[in-house]
């Protein structure tokens, strides 16, 4: 059996933006999304968790995801 290793992705700040909008913004469902994208669905919830938590004035623990935030980080 051949075992593949799986390289991490990284996404810019635009990209989860938009990802993000595509759910929040114009109502759409996390799975339809993230299958256009190709994401994995709890990456894209944990975007919207930090997204959400950051328009509520918490600091993010990770990466920050607004401009705003990168900008105070």
């Amino acid at each position: 059996m051949i075992q593949t290793r799986r390289t991490k992705c990284s996404f810019s700040s635009e990209f989860k933006l938009e990802a993000i909008e595509q759910v929040v913004k114009y109502q759409r469902d996390v799975r339809e999304g993230t299958q256009v994208l190709e994401l994995n669905p709890d990456h894209l919830r944990k975007w919207i968790l930090f997204y959400m938590q950051e328009l509520q004035g918490i600091e993010p623990r990770g990466n920050a995801i607004t401009h705003e935030q990168h900008e105070i980080q």
